[in-house]
């Protein structure tokens, strides 16, 4: 009867153990994965880009600012044009 429940212990155990190890491998594995990121340009005209950017694929552009726009207006533009980028980038890496 002892070896037996000895036996039921080792098995409970490795199974423990095991479920451990294949946790830490997928969180290990996430985060190896190629990530969507922000990335923010200026084109030799002026025109400022925000992008979603990840390697081996083209940029997806989320935003583009015209140079002629007035100071207060493009800062506002482009802190919207990068949290929705931002938000964006988060959608795209959970999938």
């Amino acid at each position: 009867m002892r070896a037996l429940e000895a036996l039921l212990v080792l098995i409970l155990i490795s199974a423990w153990v095991a479920g451990c190890v294949a946790i830490v491998r997928n969180l290990r594995d996430r985060d190896r994965r190629v990530r969507w990121q922000v990335g923010v340009h200026t084109r030799d005209d002026g025109t400022m880009i925000v992008a979603l950017e990840r390697a081996g694929e083209p940029p997806r552009t989320v935003r583009e600012l015209p140079p002629g726009m007035d100071s207060t207006e493009f800062t506002s533009e482009l802190r919207l044009a990068v949290e929705d980028a931002e938000a964006q980038a988060q959608e795209l890496n959970r999938r």
